[in-house]
């Protein structure tokens, strides 16, 4: 498989850069990803109508894209809950889960036990994926 799953928020310009740099991180290492920022879209973007129509699509890809991985990728900073939503979803699927805080936040107990490294950026989170070295918060 092979393939990691990029989950975090992207609703403002800081959260756009930290999912993006995860994204470049990929690119870099050759490691094949999917983004739900680049393959569904923003749905508090659209309006009512579209965002009704889409909804249930943007879900089903979400949660077909976190199967198709081997490993997730998540940014915990802001708390979304999308975010903690394939997390629990991840990790009830038994998927390798790596963790990001660019704000230097630690786990809670129910993403401290199925989380497998918890790192401060996107370098890290990568290196840890690849089983290379890395810094853990």
């Amino acid at each position: 498989m092979n393939k990691v799953y990029i989950a975090g928020p992207f609703f403002n310009k800081e959260q756009l850069d930290a999912i993006m740099d995860i994204e470049s991180a990929c690119v870099r290492h050759g490691v094949k990803f999917f983004s739900p920022r680049i393959e569904g879209g923003v749905l508090k973007d659209m309006n009512e109508a579209d965002r009704k129509d889409a909804s249930d699509s943007v879900y089903d890809m979400n949660v077909n894209g976190v199967d198709d991985a081997d490993a997730v990728i998540a940014i915990i900073d802001d708390f979304d809950p999308g975010t903690m939503f394939e997390l629990g979803y991840a990790a009830k699927g038994g998927k390798n889960i790596i963790t990001i805080s660019n704000n230097n936040y630690g786990l809670n107990v129910m993403l401290s036990k199925p989380v497998r490294h918890h790192t401060g950026g996107a370098e890290d989170a990568l290196n840890a994926y690849l089983g290379n070295a890395f810094h853990e918060l």
